[in-house]
């Protein structure tokens, strides 16, 4: 019975250095199709993996990190189902949830996106009633995060999925934003949870931690030139406010924040870049 519950979803995952203590995490999709996308390249990581799912699988690695909204919108367009999860490696999600955000979905044709609430409380998460038919608790919000959700996948191909000029932070409230414009509607289970322990779906060492606030405040940047009308002048005193910051906490031997004060630079810096290409881009096609 619940097998055929599972049949027309598809789980999605992008991986990226994911830690071996995720890895164990994916069995609890045995039931499901899996397609994964991983953007590190690894063997061990594949082997392991294949050894839980196997014919359900589907298998992808890159040698480099594309970003997360290339990685999932790659990830969509794979999937043949009418429904699916897009999930991350540090997220717990029991069966019968996965069903009940699908039963919640196909309840009213306007809905497209169907999220859980994340909790980092194992005991919230065990608590949690399952009852596959109850969809009663669900409400109508804004906005939801890209850790664990169910689409339909036919509705977010017509509104488009995430903008793949966000690298790793953003592109989710970006989407919601933009689905708030149309006839669609986000709904989230007050009664379904899901395990998400935060960042740390892939090894948490300076490195990562580099990656995820210097994308973050690029992130930032990017929404707010998108739809704030960001203006130069904010970027120029930001990038001189910082290294400011960062000189400033070296000479006091604050090695943490001098190390957030340059990793925040460098987004600003990849925003900078970016905002340059984009207008030049602009004027040449306005001549």
């Amino acid at each position: 019975m619940m097998q055929n519950l599972t049949r027309d979803i598809t789980v999605i995952i992008p991986t990226y250095k994911t830690s071996n203590n995720n890895i164990d995490r994916f069995i609890q999709y045995r039931d499901f199709k899996v397609i994964i996308l991983d953007q590190s390249n690894d063997l061990y990581l594949r082997n392991k993996i294949k050894n839980y799912l196997h014919s359900k699988l589907t298998y992808y690695a890159k040698d480099r990190n594309l970003g997360f909204g290339v990685a999932c919108n790659f990830l969509v367009s794979k999937v043949k189902t009418k429904y699916c999860l897009l999930t991350q490696a540090d997220v717990l999600i029991n069966k019968k949830t996965i069903v009940s955000l699908k039963d919640s979905l196909t309840s009213n044709s306007n809905y497209i996106i169907s999220a859980p609430m994340l909790t980092n409380s194992n005991k919230v998460f065990k608590n949690q009633k399952n009852n596959i038919k109850n969809v009663k608790q669900i409400s109508v919000v804004k906005n939801v995060i890209a850790a664990c959700f169910l689409l339909d996948v036919k509705k977010i191909k017509k509104v488009g999925f995430f903008d793949e000029n966000f690298f790793l932070y953003w592109e989710d409230i970006d989407l919601c934003r933009r689905i708030k414009n149309t006839q669609y509607k986000i709904i989230l289970n007050k009664e379904l949870f899901a395990l998400h322990e935060g960042s740390k779906s892939s090894d948490n060492n300076l490195s990562m931690m580099y990656l995820r606030l210097s994308n973050y405040k690029y992130g930032e940047y990017l929404y707010d030139y998108k739809y704030h009308k960001l203006r130069i002048i904010k970027i120029i005193r930001q990038v001189f406010q910082k290294i400011i910051y960062f000189v400033g906490n070296i000479f006091i031997f604050k090695f943490k924040k001098a190390f957030f004060e340059i990793a925040s630079l460098v987004g600003i810096l990849k925003f900078f870049i970016f905002f340059f290409k984009d207008n030049i881009n602009f004027f040449f096609l306005r001549k």
